[in-house]
């Protein structure tokens, strides 16, 4: 379910120049658009890109982008994924135009944008270091923050949500991540982000492309590359995943040793058995009637069954079976939602290394509290007293503060109004996080 540059430049000539030229940033979220929506406005099925989210003085906004529109074509290339944008922008590089063809509503329009470059985070307080790993033959950008000094600093790294998006710079739909990866980073922590393949600076194949297993070797290979970030304390590693993110921890630690796992508003069982709770959750929400959300239940079932075990493709499902289009619709490639329908989330966290902490908002409507014991109890009877649960009053998926499920619901539909941040999180995620490192 995201900045004083001149201190930046004086603490960075410790350390190794950037080996990755700094990009363009477009500075909206894209997804494809629905055949519902692509049918209200007159186009053909199959392609478009939707912006959910429009960050505020980003090339999109200056370019006279609004949330909602839906982008048809990029310098007369039809936009069909994800990648066909991004792709072009990173070609193009800072100070390049590009022309886009978009539909507004009814209206046919078309805009120039001018490609501002991907702003750098900075910080008088501690040091963010830009630098690149080698992954598979490509270079993928990290950002580490880290305490002024030598080191070696416990690390924590970031596993976020499901989806293809830049975590450099953490945007503001990002804010609840940068809120406790600063606070841990003020309490003697170094942390780590990992650029998904191709996006923002990094090279490689387009993200819209990854399975969930590619995502994890990302994660593993940057790992293991630790040697050359001295600061860094390789047997002091906690990995801090949020939503899918929490299961990507579990898989790290079967490759790299972690003394801690952190799973954020995730679930740890079977996950065709979540989406299924998952969606008559939110259809239950959002007022659906009953004999709707049962005939939605069935054909989430077929479809996430097919996908996993039929041998075909997202698009061969969806070309025998057109009822089952909109229910294999995701943020991420078909192989990635295949990877986790075949996940066994018992061998998984059976194989774990570390001490876990399962957190929930008592808002969040994403996941469910039982979701998160059931983790606890699995593990625990694998490797008695090293799971626990802990639950965050008034804190929704997005770790906003919401009174309840329903709040958080309304307030997503609403375009999210309400951003306040619960501040809990923090306290608890660095706590527990001090008490499992810095014993």
């Amino acid at each position: 379910m995201i900045r004083l540059l001149i201190f930046l430049l004086l603490v960075s000539l410790t350390y190794a120049k950037d080996p990755l030229p700094r990009g363009p940033q477009f500075g909206a979220q894209l997804r494809p658009a629905t055949d519902a929506e692509l049918l209200a406005v007159n186009q053909p099925f199959g392609q478009g890109l939707v912006l959910p989210m429009i960050l505020p003085n980003s090339s999109a906004a200056d370019g006279g982008l609004e949330v909602g529109d839906i982008l048809l074509t990029a310098d007369g290339k039809a936009l069909q994924t994800s990648a066909d944008l991004t792709g072009l922008i990173k070609e193009l590089g800072p100070g390049a135009k590009v022309k886009l063809e978009l539909m507004r509503g009814s209206k046919k329009l078309s805009k120039s944008v001018t490609l501002k470059e991907r702003p750098r985070e900075t910080s008088e307080e501690f040091e963010i270091l830009h630098d690149a790993v080698n992954i598979d033959g490509h270079l993928r950008r990290v950002v580490f923050t880290k305490p002024h000094g030598e080191g070696p600093f416990p690390l924590v790294v970031l596993c976020p949500g499901l989806g293809c998006y830049s975590v450099d710079p953490l945007a503001a739909s990002m804010e609840s991540y940068k809120e406790i990866l600063w606070e841990l980073t003020r309490q003697g922590f170094a942390t780590l982000r990992v650029e998904f393949t191709g996006m923002g600076d990094s090279q490689g194949p387009p993200c819209a492309e990854m399975s969930f297993y590619d995502e994890v070797h990302g994660f593993v290979e940057a790992l293991k590359q630790l040697d050359k970030f001295k600061f860094a304390d390789k047997q002091r590693i906690i990995a801090f995943g949020h939503s899918m993110g929490g299961l990507v921890g579990p898989y790290i630690s079967t490759e790299i040793p972690l003394v801690g796992i952190v799973a954020l508003n995730t679930s740890a069982i079977d996950w065709s058995e979540y989406e299924l709770i998952n969606q008559r959750r939110q259809m239950l929400l959002a007022k659906s009637p009953y004999d709707s959300i049962e005939i939605a239940a069935h054909l989430k079932l077929q479809a996430l069954y097919l996908l996993g075990y039929s041998g075909q493709s997202a698009d061969e499902i969806i070309a025998a079976h057109p009822e089952l289009a909109e229910y294999l619709q995701y943020p991420v490639h078909p192989r990635f939602i295949k990877d986790l329908v075949l996940n066994n989330p018992g061998a998984l966290w059976q194989k774990a290394t570390g001490r876990v902490l399962f957190i929930q908002g008592t808002s969040d409507f994403v996941t469910a509290p039982e979701e998160h014991q059931y983790g606890v109890d699995l593990i625990n009877s694998f490797r008695p007293g090293t799971a626990e649960f802990v639950t965050i009053d008034d804190m929704d998926h997005f770790m906003f503060r919401q009174p309840d499920q329903q709040a958080s619901f309304d307030n997503m539909i609403s375009g999210m109004p309400n951003k306040e941040f619960n501040r809990d999180i923090v306290k608890v995620v660095v706590d527990w996080c001090r008490a499992v490192a810095m014993r």
